[in-house]
C-alpha cells in the first residue's frame, strides 16, 4: 500500500511540474485586443545594467514592462541597421510598439535591450569594434555576434534575480538581433525558446540571393547553433536578408534542435525586412509565434 502511495505520489508531483514549466500565457487577440492590453500596461521601469565587454564598463539601457503577478518574460534584441535621430544611433524600438504589444498581450514581461551605442546606452556599438578588428567579412561576422553577447548576458543575469520573473525566457531578435538571440539561447538555462525573424546580416544581397558570401554564410551558421527550440520568420521577398539564409539555418537547426521555418506574407507598400515587425503585418505571423510558445517544454 505505500509502495502505491508512492507511486501516485510521485506521479501528482511530477504533473503538478510539468504545469508548472509550460508557459502560462494566453492568446493574443486580434490587433485592437493587443493595443488595449498594451494601452493599461504600467509604467516602463529603466534599468541601468553594466556590459560585460572587457575594459568597458558602459551601462545599457533596458526598459521593462512588468505583468502584474509573476510571468514569463522576452528579451527583445534589435538589429544593426540604425536610424540618425538629432545626432543619435536607434535601435528599431521607435516602431516596436506592435512588438512589444504582442507579446505582452500573451501575459510576457516585455524587457527591451538596447545595445551598446545604441539609443541611451553607453558605449562603441558592437559593430564599430567588430569593423575595426576584422580582416574578413568571415571575421566580422564572428566578432560581432560574440561582442555582442556581452550585452545580452549581464540582462539575462539581471532577469534571473527578480522575483516575479518565472524561469521561462524567450529571446526575440529582428535582423541580426534574430541570429543574436540564437547565439545566445545557451548563455542562461532560463531562456527556453528562440523567435528570430529575419535574422541576418545587411551585406548578404536582397535581390539576387544566390549571390550570398558563402564565407559570411559559414560564420553565420557557426555561430547559430543552438539547441534551444526556435521558430524561424523569414519573408520570401525580403530586400534585405534573404529568405534563403533562413532556410539554411532551419536545415541546421532541425539536425540538433526543433525548429520551424515560416514565411509569412507582408502587406504591400514597405519593405517585408521592416514590415514583418510592424502593424497588421504581425497578425500573419502571430497565431504562428503563440502555438510555437504553447509548444515548448
Amino acid at each position: 500500500m505505500k509502495k502505491i502511495l508512492s507511486i501516485g505520489m510521485a506521479a501528482l508531483a511530477l504533473n503538478l511540474s510539468s504545469s508548472a514549466w509550460s508557459l502560462n500565457i494566453v492568446p493574443p487577440g486580434d490587433r485592437d485586443t493587443q493595443l488595449d492590453r498594451w494601452s493599461n500596461r504600467p509604467e516602463e521601469q529603466v534599468v541601468k545594467i553594466t556590459t560585460e565587454a572587457p575594459l568597458n564598463w558602459s551601462k545599457l539601457d533596458v526598459k521593462v514592462w512588468r505583468q502584474p503577478k509573476p510571468a514569463p518574460y522576452v528579451v527583445l534584441l534589435h538589429g544593426s541597421a540604425s536610424i540618425h535621430e538629432k545626432g543619435r544611433i536607434e535601435g528599431w524600438w521607435r516602431n516596436a510598439d506592435d512588438v512589444q504589444a504582442l507579446f505582452y498581450s500573451m501575459g510576457f514581461h516585455v524587457v527591451q535591450l538596447t545595445r551598446r551605442g545604441y539609443g541611451d546606452s553607453e558605449g562603441t556599438r558592437s559593430e564599430v569594434f567588430a569593423n575595426k578588428s576584422a580582416h574578413s567579412d568571415n571575421e566580422y561576422t564572428t566578432l560581432l555576434l560574440k561582442d555582442a553577447a556581452l550585452d545580452v548576458a549581464p540582462v539575462l543575469q539581471w532577469a534571473s534575480k527578480q522575483a516575479d520573473f518565472q524561469p521561462q525566457a524567450i529571446l526575440v531578435g529582428h535582423s541580426f538581433g534574430g541570429i543574436l538571440a540564437l547565439h545566445t539561447a545557451d548563455l542562461a538555462p532560463s531562456v527556453v525558446g528562440v523567435i528570430d525573424i529575419a535574422g541576418g546580416l545587411g551585406f548578404f544581397n536582397q535581390t539576387e540571393p544566390s549571390k550570398q558570401d558563402p564565407t559570411s554564410l559559414a560564420a553565420i551558421l557557426a555561430n547559430t547553433k543552438t539547441k534551444k527550440p526556435n521558430l524561424l520568420i523569414y519573408a520570401k521577398h525580403d530586400t534585405v536578408i534573404a529568405y534563403s539564409l533562413g532556410e539554411a539555418i532551419a536545415a541546421q537547426q532541425a539536425k540538433i534542435s526543433n525548429s520551424t521555418l515560416i514565411s509569412p506574407k507582408t502587406l504591400e507598400g514597405r519593405d517585408p525586412h521592416a514590415a514583418l515587425i510592424m502593424g497588421m503585418n504581425i497578425e500573419f505571423w502571430q497565431d504562428d509565434a503563440y502555438r510555437f510558445l504553447r509548444s515548448l517544454p
